[in-house]
């Protein structure tokens, strides 16, 4: 026998749901008898809603991932079922609440499913939807602020219906901010929410034009519009949950919905300025103004914390935190311009002597936690009178007043902090000093005579380092290997 998998249930489902659409839109347009007073419509309405909050309850239980996302949805959807079924029993305030209750279920599913998906701040996300829900209703005044004066309609009621296209315009905008940043290829997920959020904005926008001109009635065209939305929100669930591709300027795409935001407030002020729209939508214009200028300043507040990052990480070096070649060149001009015979400066450039014998012997890794150890005594050393650099490979340099100690004992303890005692293996430092403005004025001459003095101290101390490591091998040879040491010793004594 067969059996269903579960895919094919889905598509079973999927096509008994889109059959029952289809046999709604023809009853809406009076196929099977007055469309306004048929209970299979009213109640189909009802179902179909209750399919999609129960498409999107389902993706919940099925995708752990999003399930908070889609759980809200569910909710919405389900308080607009519930409030058809309060309209279908005249009961129309209850009914408005409960509609109205969608969007902020909606509206947390879009942050979730945008935060999750795109990495977006929330605190952006937040702000862009309110400056998109500032502008639609500045917007929504005053286009429909006059049909309002003409209608002879309850405003109460026309107010609640210009509440609707507002909010899907909000919710618009958080599809729009996907689809920018996606490069405009949002995938199939996005699409059909954006589709399904335009279906519901233009449905709400025709509901709210019928309901100022007294022509709306129930069980028209328009509800078929409303249920499409709904489904196409709850197949959305469905699709794949594949992060955009994000293109390289995000920034500018970010800047995009505020930017339009604000000039489309602009405008509506200005022509409220001169009486050729309604007064009332300055208001929310001016709002509209106010939350741009602070998303703008929330994004040069951001700008500028990405450029120090970015300074900071140009100048540092990856691997002691110490100050890299480049800073050193800053900071020396600013020394060397500032140095005084009564307040002088200190160039310290050391060379590690005995790291590359470390590194072969033990690894580069060793070596890397090795310089990062080496770089923080260094730092220690100069903490308060000036600054520690790594300039590459096994050289650091310092950039100090010399303090009361003197000079020499500052290169002295330079050199300390960059010496690493052990058995056999020793790493210790070659220093050349330079007296600012003594000895150099100039931060390339500065640089130069370091270098040469610091090659020199290397000489001098190369020459003297192999007696020392030649004493050092006996000394162990006699503590660890006495025959081996004696033999060694003979051998010496013979060829003397």
């Amino acid at each position: 026998m067969y059996r269903f998998s579960r895919l094919d249930k889905r598509k079973w489902i999927a096509g008994l749901i889109g059959l029952g659409w289809l046999l709604f839109a023809l009853d809406t347009l009076g196929l099977f008898g007055d469309s306004a007073s048929s209970p299979l419509g009213k109640w189909l309405y009802v179902t179909l809603l209750a399919a999609a909050a129960l498409g999107c309850l389902w993706r919940a239980v099925d995708m752990p991932g999003e399930r908070m996302a889609w759980s809200l949805m569910a909710s919405g959807i389900a308080a607009w079922a519930l409030g058809e079924v309060f309209w279908n029993v005249d009961l129309t305030t209850a009914a408005d609440v409960l509609y109205l209750a969608l969007y902020p279920f909606a509206y947390a599913t879009l942050v979730l499913l945008i935060r999750r998906q795109a990495g977006l701040a929330s605190r952006d996300l937040w702000l862009d939807g309110a400056i998109g829900a500032s502008c639609a209703s500045a917007v929504a005044i005053a286009v429909a602020f006059p049909a309002f004066e003409a209608a002879a309609g309850d405003t109460l009621e026309l107010a609640t219906a210009l509440a609707y296209p507002v909010l899907d315009i909000v919710l618009l905008s958080f599809v729009i901010v996907v689809f920018g940043l996606s490069g405009w290829r949002p995938g199939r997920r996005w699409a059909l929410l954006g589709v399904g959020l335009t279906a519901m904005a233009f449905t709400d926008g025709a509901y709210l034009v019928a309901t100022a001109r007294g022509t709306y009635a129930t069980g028209g065209l328009l509800d078929a519009g409303w249920t499409a939305a709904a489904l196409l929100v709850a197949v959305a669930a469905w699709q794949p949950a594949v992060t955009p591709a994000t293109p390289r300027n995000i920034d500018r795409r970010l800047v995009v919905v505020p930017v339009f935001c604000g000039l489309v407030a602009l405008a509506v002020v200005t022509f409220a300025f001169f009486e050729a729209l309604p007064s009332e939508s300055a208001l929310p214009a001016l709002l509209t103004l106010l939350l741009v200028t602070g998303r703008m300043g929330v994004a040069f507040v951001e700008s500028q914390q990405t450029m120090d990052a970015n300074r900071r990480e140009a100048l540092t070096d990856g691997l002691t935190g110490l100050g890299n070649r480049r800073a050193l060149l800053s900071d020396l001009e600013w020394a060397v311009k500032r140095a005084t015979p009564g307040d002088p400066r200190v160039c310290i450039l050391l060379d590690l002597d005995g790291f590359k014998a470390y590194n072969d012997a033990f690894g580069h890794p060793a070596g890397d936690v090795l310089l990062t150890r080496l770089g923080e005594r260094l730092r220690d050393v100069v903490a308060g009178n000036g600054a520690a650099y790594r300039l590459g490979g096994d050289e650091f340099c310092v950039l100090a007043r010399p303090g009361a100690s003197g000079a020499r004992r500052l290169a002295d303890a330079a050199r300390a902090a960059l010496t690493e005692a052990g058995e056999v293996l020793q790493v210790t430092s070659s220093a050349g000093l330079v007296a600012i403005p003594a000895d150099a004025k100039a931060a390339a001459e500065v640089l130069q005579v370091a270098d040469r003095r610091m090659y020199a101290d290397k000489g001098r101390r190369d020459s003297s380092a192999d007696g020392q490591s030649t004493a050092a091998l006996l000394r162990i040879l006699r503590e660890r290997e006495p025959a081996l040491h004696a033999q060694l010793v003979d051998d010496l004594i013979r060829r003397a």
